[in-house]
């Protein structure tokens, strides 16, 4: 029997998997809880941005950046659509034509706010990370069904 987070992780891929960007990108989640998100894809050759020097294209780490980040966000607001309001990238060095890695963990928390930190890497090299990003994600609420009175 798969455990609680092993069961909201094929939750959230077949979620995911429901955006046809996500389905064409392969993201896969990996991991997910307590604010902790790591997020995976496979290489494809639609991914490279310099065709000449064989390089990742910078948007997809700042997807992967803003995926990972929400994911992580979501672990701790499950029930909260949300939605991403700023969201600062460093590219740090040049992405290689090879599979990619993305881990976020939420730093902060409010009503109406969550605060996450995100890097891309490649090749299990976390402390070498090709881009980071800081992105801040609104809490969406609810509004309460409204009857009406006539």
């Amino acid at each position: 029997m798969k455990s609680l987070e092993e069961q909201i992780i094929a939750e959230r891929n077949r979620m995911s998997n429901k955006v046809p960007f996500h389905q064409w990108l392969g993201f896969e989640i990996q991991e997910m809880h307590d604010g902790v998100a790591k997020v995976y894809a496979p290489f494809k050759s639609e991914f490279i941005g310099d065709y000449i020097r064989q390089r990742l294209h910078g948007g997809l780490q700042a997807t992967m950046l803003d995926v990972v980040g929400a994911v992580a966000a979501a672990s701790v607001a499950p029930t909260n659509p949300l939605g991403t309001v700023t969201m600062y990238i460093d590219y740090l060095r040049t992405g290689m034509p090879q599979d990619i890695f993305a881990e976020a963990r939420v730093t902060h928390q409010s009503k109406s706010v969550i605060h996450v930190e995100a890097i891309c890497y490649q090749n299990e090299e976390k402390d070498n990370p090709i881009s980071r990003a800081q992105i801040t994600f609104a809490i969406i609420k609810k509004k309460p069904d409204v009857q009406s009175t006539s």
